[in-house]
């Protein structure tokens, strides 16, 4: 048991601990206070989601979500997968099948098989399988010509100013596609409910790109044209959804509600797991300081390292203390590893939910504790002794049991006696 025995005497005529040796120790125990953080928080988990707090909020949540995903499958923006509409379609699913249906459309508008603008016999099927753009087959088409007038009638939705639904909707793809707008026509008579047309060449290419050849010249082109369809209408998307979203009166009637339900849950579970790091830090090193002695934590222990005042024979237990808190809250860094499982499986966005009033955010929380690591710590790098800030102050240092025989860089003068 001598490796578990009062060793203050030893240590102090020992030399300091090197950085290395001390972030190893510090690596040790890190690990130490994850297991045992993680084990807690399966605790902490199971009874913070079964409070009636939390367990509301998440009923309103579900709810909103339900409400948002309805009124985005009205609007034409989102397909889902299922009836429920809980299951979104991938987003490359949806423009590849707007994007067929902008091609069949463009194929019919320039005379179809009377004129044979291309020939799609052999993929009749699949080319035509989605439909024909329209009003009210094409996603953006239809959200700016059939939605957007039935909600809209004091710009709830967006503002219009002079212009008419469809002059709206063909200089938002002029806007969007830029330098690219030429692969559409639009009607001149800017009242006319009619989705932009792609060009008989540009239809031609992209057509060519999905089903003939994609190394072509023709294959080649088509693909720069269907790049250039998909950037842009992935982001006609993604800016009529943000739009949908902001309009009153559902961003104050329903997203604000389901914001803060959703906060409410974050902040739920970022107590639990705050108060989760802080039970595992106990355990996990104030627990053994005391143990042990002379501040010595388990990867302190394992290296043969330990802390000795430098104008006292022992520490004083009011000093361990108060370091020991530091401790517990510096261990609180070990949350971003617990956010590697369940229930956050690697998803950071409850650290971006506030934690105190509605700024202050968990990021900030443990941005702070690491700074104030970094700092207390860089020290250890130059001072004589090898002391943190925190060290200094209470005029301590971490000595190791196996720098007792050798020089300490020409500083004998540095041991305590």
């Amino acid at each position: 048991m001598k490796f578990f025995k009062n060793r203050n005497d030893d240590l102090q005529n020992a030399f300091p601990a090197k950085p290395g040796k001390r972030f190893a120790s510090f690596c040790i125990d890190f690990i130490i206070v994850c297991l045992f953080s993680f084990l807690v928080f399966l605790a902490g988990q199971a009874i913070a989601e079964n409070t009636s707090s939390y367990v509301s909020s998440g009923e309103k949540v579900q709810e909103e979500i339900a409400y948002y995903n309805n009124m985005v499958s009205d609007a034409k923006l989102v397909e889902f997968e299922d009836e429920e509409k809980t299951i979104r379609d991938d987003s490359d699913v949806m423009i590849l099948k707007n994007v067929l249906r902008a091609v069949y459309h463009s194929y019919n508008s320039y005379g179809g098989d009377a004129n044979a603008p291309f020939d799609i016999s052999t993929k009749r099927e699949e080319l035509t399988k989605w439909g024909e753009a329209s009003p009210e087959n094409d996603s953006i088409s239809y959200f700016y010509l059939k939605y957007v007038p039935l909600h809209n009638e004091n710009s709830e939705i967006v503002y219009i100013g002079d212009k008419t639904y469809p002059s709206f909707l063909y200089s938002y793809y002029q806007q969007k596609f830029d330098t690219n707008s030429s692969m559409f026509t639009f009607p001149s008579d800017t009242s006319i409910d009619d989705v932009p047309l792609l060009t008989k060449e540009v239809a031609s290419c992209i057509y060519h790109y999905l089903y003939i050849s994609e190394t072509d010249t023709l294959g080649t082109t088509g693909k720069t044209f269907y790049d250039n369809f998909y950037s842009g209408y992935s982001s006609m998307l993604d800016n009529s959804e943000s739009v949908l979203l902001k309009s009153e009166p559902y961003y104050t009637d329903h997203y604000v509600v389901y914001r803060s339900n959703l906060y409410t849950q974050g902040r739920i579970m970022d107590v639990a797991l705050i108060v989760s790091c802080f039970i595992g830090a106990l355990i996990g090193v104030v627990i053994p300081k005391f143990i042990f002695g002379n501040d010595r934590t388990i990867g302190r222990l394992l290296l043969s390292l330990g802390t000795v005042s430098l104008v006292d024979k022992k520490v004083p237990l009011s000093e361990t203390i108060v370091i020991s808190l530091f401790s517990i809250i510096g261990f609180q860094v070990v949350a971003v590893i617990l956010f590697l499982f369940k229930p956050f499986n690697g998803v950071f966005d409850t650290m971006m939910m506030p934690l105190i009033g509605d700024k202050f955010l968990y990021l900030y929380y443990l941005l702070i504790i690491f700074l104030m690591g970094i700092v207390n710590n860089v020290s250890t790098l130059f001072s004589a002794n090898g002391q943190s800030l925190l060290e200094m102050a209470f005029n301590v240092r971490v000595n190791d049991l196996k720098r007792t025989d050798i020089e300490s860089d020409s500083q004998p003068e540095s041991r305590s006696y």
